[in-house]
């Protein structure tokens, strides 16, 4: 279910899975049926019929409704066969749900993903977000772009502008006209690595400094006030983490401050090794760690900032507790207080300084 102010949408897809002579076929249609909600009344409007499905994860994002409008994103294939990835625009007139565009199409005609030398697209959306006359599309494979969509005239969407970064965001959160946060994982698939072209030998001239990329949840603060050209501002990972605000929004808290500061929380989980011995053998042992991450952004295209706060440690966690997972984690802002809530207890902390935790209660 996707809904508004004023609509409900109500999708599901339908899947055909069949082999003819050894070949495997596969269909899949996606319908929407609209529901309008006026005052106390809710009425059916009519229905749409697309190729292609919404995926699974965070679809209700893949949606977006503005004034008689309706733009959603489908795909259709998999990795064997390539994608096809299509931004459709709907529009409701007479009580019907027209499809009226779809990008890309005959006049806009790069693809929503990467092209591979095959001339097909293996990246999978990860994210989708759409802002005002805007959408955001995260595609990966090995390296993640991100498209700017330009749907200032919903009759032309076109691709305005892409980044191409390592990793992917799995979850997009706009902060203003100019500034959209990406949560997801830092990958290095290809072993590939950063080049730093800034160092410099002795006789001044550029070298370049090889680093391996470092793997975890990551957090990328954009720069999308020019849509042609959107850059990543700064970026925050978390070595060997996962964050459950990739699967679940509901699991990253948000606040803006009077002074105009985003205050950010997310949960953190990742598994910390050691190694022990007994005098004869080296053992490897693993524990679980669980954190709550403070970040703030400032508001400002010219000098928007990403940084850590903190972290919230859920130290003194009960052994009766059952070893929860981050899947469900929370946390609650208000003022400077902060709670973290981790399986059945709760951490308090004082934003300025997250390291000051009392609980677990």
């Amino acid at each position: 279910v996707y809904a508004t102010e004023k609509s409900i949408y109500v999708y599901g897809t339908h899947y055909d899975y069949s082999m003819v002579d050894s070949v495997e076929t596969n269909t899949e249609t996606s319908i929407i049926h609209k529901f309008s909600i006026d005052d106390m009344t809710i009425a059916y409007v009519n229905s749409a019929t697309l190729a292609g499905r919404f995926n699974w994860k965070l679809s209700t994002l893949r949606f977006s409704e503005q004034d008689n409008y309706l733009r959603v994103v489908t795909t259709e294939g998999n990795r064997r066969v390539g994608y096809e990835h299509k931004l459709n625009v709907l529009l409701e007139a007479d009580n019907k749900l027209t499809l009226v565009k779809q990008l890309p199409n005959a006049v806009n005609t790069t693809p929503i993903g990467k092209v591979s030398g095959d001339g097909l697209v293996y990246e999978d959306i990860e994210a989708v977000r759409f802002f005002k006359d805007n959408a955001y599309i995260v595609t990966f494979l090995r390296t993640d772009p991100l498209y700017v969509i330009d749907l200032s005239d919903n009759n032309n969407p076109k691709i305005a502008g892409a980044l191409e970064i390592p990793g992917y965001s799995a979850y997009l959160h706009p902060i203003s006209d100019s500034l959209l946060l990406g949560v997801g994982q830092n990958i290095d698939e290809n072993g590939a690595v950063f080049i730093d072209e800034s160092t410099t030998t002795d006789d001044n001239s550029e070298t370049s400094t090889v680093d391996p990329i470092i793997e975890g949840a990551k957090v990328s603060l954009f720069d999308v006030s020019d849509i042609s050209a959107p850059r990543e501002i700064h970026s925050i990972v978390y070595e060997n983490g996962y964050t459950p605000v990739e699967y679940d929004y509901k699991a990253l808290s948000h606040v803006t401050t009077q002074n105009g500061t985003h205050r950010f929380a997310l949960p953190i989980e990742r598994w910390q090794s050691t190694t022990t011995t007994d005098g004869k053998n080296t053992f490897m042992v693993w524990q679980q760690e669980n954190f709550l991450s403070l970040l703030e952004v400032t508001n400002s295209s010219a000098n928007a900032e990403l940084m850590h706060i903190g972290n919230i440690m859920a130290k003194g966690e009960s052994k009766d507790s059952g070893g929860y997972s981050s899947w469900d984690d929370r946390s609650v802002l208000h003022d400077d207080d902060v709670y973290y809530i981790h399986g059945n207890q709760v951490w308090r902390s004082y934003w300025p300084t997250p390291e000051q935790v009392t609980g677990p209660f």
